[in-house]
């Protein structure tokens, strides 16, 4: 708890101060975890697929997302991936089918800082009666790629369904979306907005940051810490998970980061100690604070990622403005003396 206050204190100065500061200590431990994905073709017959997804020798983000009883829909196992770490690459959706479905339309909301919004007005229909399993984003005059800021959602569902029915779990259980998060220079808090089965630092972020001798570093929760030092990922092993907050510390060109997985909209409860912690926004909506963090105890505190501080009181937050915005961390301060149950609700 004292390094994690510490911690908290020397960033929120930073935050203040436009300061980059020194290395923070982190404790070196890690774990890693594998991925074994079982998915169905269009003749019903089931193939399992172990190991992470590669394409061209290179690592790509977004392996398929398994375990879910409810993906039961005419289109399932639908997967996003981007198709490179460097800015520009493409961006790639597959899937597979049931038995009698033939051909896909392809549905995309897009724009810069764009919310998961199942009622918005800008879904497009942008690919129809695609016969392949695999579609690489190619709309004329509007193709979407790693690192351009815009967010994106898709739905793939059988050719020919109606726009109202584009969003029944019964012609496909799942949205998959690209979300670009900004890091400009210094330390940014922030969280992951879209899921898949592999949220480790390799998978999640991969090679979008430069390959500097130095590194840019992540520190998650507890301030354990990772560095991307000449292209690769060392020292601990971060696993993002819902709800928790990290710093990613840019230390020469400001970056927009693209990940890419499922529009994940389940319950989140976390158990948050008395004290500072290091909280985010899994989810791609923008919510009002007031909505997210509920049940909490006169003169609790939240602070965004630049330090700009709300405090709960009788009547409510009070405070500097903000939402609980895309891929955003927070502190929050619990200052009773037992733990808060944060039920995260989107």
């Amino acid at each position: 708890m004292i390094r994690r206050l510490l911690a908290f204190t020397l960033l929120l100065g930073l935050a203040w101060t436009g300061g980059t500061g020194a290395a923070l200590a982190a404790a070196d431990l890690g774990y890693s975890i594998g991925d074994a994905v079982i998915g169905r073709a269009s003749n019903g017959t089931s193939i399992l697929y172990i190991g992470p997804l590669y394409g061209g020798g290179v690592k790509q983000a977004g392996p398929v997302i398994t375990g879910d009883p409810d993906d039961n829909g005419l289109v399932q196992q639908t997967t996003i991936k981007r198709d490179g770490d460097n800015a520009g690459a493409t961006i790639t959706l597959t899937w597979v089918v049931a038995p009698g479905v033939s051909a896909v339309d392809i549905w995309r909301l897009a724009g810069a800082g764009a919310q998961f919004d199942p009622a918005a007005t800008g879904w497009a229909k942008v690919k129809a009666n695609v016969t392949a399993f695999t579609w690489t984003d190619d709309v004329s005059g509007a193709v979407l790629k790693v690192g351009d800021g815009i967010n994106a959602y898709y739905r793939v569902v059988p050719t020919g369904t109606a726009q109202a029915d584009v969003f029944l779990p019964a012609n496909n259980a799942r949205t998959v979306g690209k979300v670009d998060v900004d890091f400009p220079k210094g330390y940014t808090l922030f969280e992951a907005p879209v899921w898949t089965t592999d949220m480790t630092l390799s998978t999640a972020i991969g090679n979008q940051l430069d390959k500097t001798a130095g590194g840019d570093e992540l520190y998650d929760f507890s301030m354990n810490k990772a560095t991307y030092a000449d292209g690769s990922w060392v020292g601990t092993n971060v696993n993002f998970e819902h709800g928790r907050g990290y710093y990613l510390r840019i230390l020469n060109t400001a970056k927009k980061v693209t990940f890419v997985g499922l529009v994940a909209l389940a319950d989140v409860n976390l158990s948050l100690n008395p004290s500072y912690s290091m909280v985010g926004n899994p989810y791609p909506l923008i919510k009002e604070v007031s909505d997210i963090f509920t049940n909490v105890s006169v003169g609790e505190e939240l602070y965004d990622k630049f330090a700009n501080k709300k405090t709960y009181t009788a009547d409510g937050w009070v405070g500097a403005t903000y939402s609980f915005g895309i891929g955003d961390g927070f502190w929050f301060r619990r200052t009773g003396t037992t733990a808060y149950n944060w039920q995260l609700r989107p």
